[in-house]
């Protein structure tokens, strides 16, 4: 199960540095395991964008945990992106529109 890309990880400091997209945009998310006693451990998850309103790192946030939770269930499988492909598609072309509007304003 693959949702992103690791770009660094510390088995010592046990921290792992990683990307997945929302969308087309890429989110930093950092990682950490922190050993509570010999049966418990949490793990820190620390999304981070530009974004306004936080939408792509609560998404991405939401992924990761999801992903963890059936990483022993076969048959899951996980929204690598976030965000429907149409969605995406939508919204490119209504950017070249409004450019294109803009762009004949102007001149």
């Amino acid at each position: 199960m693959k949702i992103g890309s690791i770009k660094e990880k510390n088995k010592e400091g046990q921290f792992i540095k990683s990307k997945i997209k929302y969308g087309l945009k890429p989110v930093k998310v950092n990682s950490s395991l922190v050993e509570r006693d010999e049966q418990e451990t949490t793990v820190l998850i620390q999304a981070s964008s530009n974004d306004i309103g936080s939408t792509a790192e609560d998404n991405v946030t939401e992924r990761l945990i999801e992903t963890l939770i059936n990483l022993d269930n076969p048959g899951y499988e996980p929204d690598k992106r976030g965000v429907s492909t149409m969605a995406i598609v939508g919204s490119i072309i209504l950017l070249i529109i409004i450019v294109l509007i803009f762009n004949s304003i102007i001149l």
